[in-house]
């Protein structure tokens, strides 16, 4: 069983997340007691409440305060299909958690299951460009933003 990352909680205690979280891609589904009202959802471990698609979303529009995207879009070549659904499950000024890895990190090193690996910049435009307003910072090798969600 994985542990909680230390950097991802405090990133969680300096977002203070809105109740009703959509954690997508929550894997073991570790990062649960930190939030009120969670629901992870992954596409493979069955430790998540819901097995389904990130593409794909089995939810209604506009329900979620608050939505974490940790570690996922470097894992997918359809990462702006991820933003828009994350998106439109959530409501207007929803606030949103994301870790992902840095282009020069060694996270990215022998990792053959990423896809894309971002820069400060590249990030930042890649979220403004779905809605997302960007607070971004990286440690070592991996890239955190918060911020919220317009639609």
């Amino acid at each position: 069983m994985c542990e909680p990352d230390n950097r991802k909680v405090i990133l969680i205690e300096k977002c203070k997340p809105f109740p009703l979280v959509l954690d997508i891609a929550c894997g073991f589904n570790i990062y649960k007691p930190f939030f009120k009202q969670h629901i992870g959802l992954d596409l493979k471990n069955k430790k998540a409440d819901i097995i389904a698609d990130a593409h794909r979303l089995p939810f209604r529009d506009n329900i979620f305060k608050t939505i974490v995207l940790f570690d996922i879009i470097e894992h997918s070549t359809k990462y702006g299909l991820i933003f828009e659904e994350a998106k439109r499950v959530a409501k207007n000024h929803a606030k949103y958690l994301l870790s992902t890895v840095w282009v020069e990190g060694d996270a990215v090193e022998g990792d053959t299951e990423h896809k894309h690996c971002y820069t400060n910049e590249l990030l930042r435009r890649v979220l403004v460009a779905h809605g997302f307003t960007p607070k971004i910072s990286r440690d070592i090798d991996i890239l955190y933003s918060y911020g919220y969600i317009k639609k």
